[in-house]
């Protein structure tokens, strides 16, 4: 397994079933609040605070998207999930919850983990709650103006 597997497993109740779930090709259940908070948005939603966090020289780190579910899950540094909460269009999952996760660089029941590709060294370093924030509200805006747009 790689690094990076043996980090996203210590997210799970028990690192080493992880690890051999991940071994065997299957998902893993990886628990919110062991290593990381989660925070949950949709999939276009993402995309628009993807770009603005890029654009705005923000660390990008590694995330989960589920294309049949339109979702992505960010894990944002222990502790500051709670900056999250109230941000349209995101779910902040609580300690406890359970994500089910391929292994990194697995494609699996229509789930990956996407990795930072500018610095492919820093895929443990999260995305910062606060630049999530700011992203998903740069998204918000951008989705406020385009629809105002239409309507006029």
């Amino acid at each position: 397994m790689t690094d990076m597997a043996r980090w996203l497993a210590q997210a799970a109740a028990d690192p080493n079933a992880a690890l051999s779930e991940w071994g065997l090709g299957r998902s893993a259940q990886l628990v919110v609040g062991r290593r990381w908070d989660l925070v949950e948005t949709g999939f276009w939603l993402s995309r628009l605070a993807r770009t603005w966090l890029r654009e705005n020289g923000c660390h990008v780190g590694v995330y989960l998207v589920a294309g049949a579910e339109h979702s992505t899950w960010w894990p944002v540094p222990l502790g500051t999930g709670y900056r999250l909460v109230g941000v349209f269009g995101a779910t902040v999952h609580p300690a406890g919850w359970e994500l089910r996760a391929p292994a990194p660089c697995k494609y699996l029941a229509d789930r990956l983990w996407i990795l930072p590709f500018e610095n492919p060294g820093q895929c443990t370093t999260l995305t910062a709650a606060a630049d999530l924030r700011a992203a998903l509200q740069a998204a918000e805006e951008q989705l406020q103006g385009r629809a105002e747009h239409v309507l006029t």
